[in-house]
């Protein structure tokens, strides 16, 4: 059995379980139709492009190596830095570029003003109030060469799609703005199946838009856009006696 009709064979027989589920209470309730997905657009969270998709809309924070030498946080805006006994405050990726020229990527001269809000790739965040904290997070991550994300396609929104969620037989809809609301409708739902309206349209990394109409091309998609870009995952950590911020 191929994988289509593995995936099509999953959503059918959640289905079926929502189908009988809405027969047993449809005395008590009034009767809701529900859609049938189309199996070349809809998943279940189980799916691989449900873990392609959740990839591909984590949070990049890279762009902030210099200053927090972490690509699995980034800095939430505005914050101050300390450079060379002058207080700058750091509005937007364009003024850590900015800073990136000046110091010719000599960060070792940048403290971090704390507290500071760092940001997760999965959205979270958390408090920073010292320096001991921050390189807490570091060694947690220091061992990771490359974060999870997939930085080299992205999405262009908005996109609508479908939620059915078979557990308490209900149907949503959904207009999804930006990657953080794509991340969160995925993330933790067992009991759903989601069905993308297509075509979508998605932003490969030399600024070249492409379409995809089914959930096979958005697959093969990601897929081949993996490894075409620089990612800047990369980190290099000062010496022990050298600090990330004071």
């Amino acid at each position: 059995m191929g994988m289509l009709s593995l995936q099509h064979t999953k959503i059918v027989r959640l289905l079926l379980i929502l189908m009988v589920a809405g027969f047993l209470t449809g005395c008590q309730e009034e009767f809701i139709e529900i859609t049938e997905p189309n199996a070349d657009t809809a998943f279940a969270s189980s799916d691989s492009i449900a873990g392609l998709i959740l990839k591909v809309t984590l949070k990049d924070g890279s762009f902030d190596n210099m200053i927090d030498k972490c690509s699995e946080i980034n800095i939430e805006f505005p914050y101050s830095v300390r450079v060379r006994n002058e207080i700058i405050e750091i509005q937007s990726p364009e003024e850590i570029e900015a800073l990136h020229e000046q110091l010719k990527q000599n960060s070792k001269s940048i403290k971090i003003v704390f507290p500071v809000t760092v940001s997760f790739s999965d959205y979270s965040t958390m408090v920073v109030s010292n320096n001991g904290e921050l390189m807490r997070l570091q060694n947690r991550y220091i061992h990771r060469k490359y974060d999870d994300d997939i930085e080299c396609i992205d999405f262009i929104y908005p996109i609508e799609m479908d939620l059915y969620d078979t557990l308490f037989q209900k149907q949503e809809y959904r207009h999804v703005r930006n990657d953080k609301a794509f991340h969160g409708i995925l993330k933790g739902k067992k009991d759903f199946i989601f069905e993308i309206e297509y075509p979508v349209s998605l932003e490969i990394s030399d600024s070249t838009t492409i379409e995809v109409t089914n959930n096979s091309e958005l697959k093969h998609a990601i897929r081949n856009s993996i490894g075409t870009c620089d990612e800047n995952d990369e980190v290099e950590l000062e010496n022990e006696d050298q600090h990330p911020g004071e």
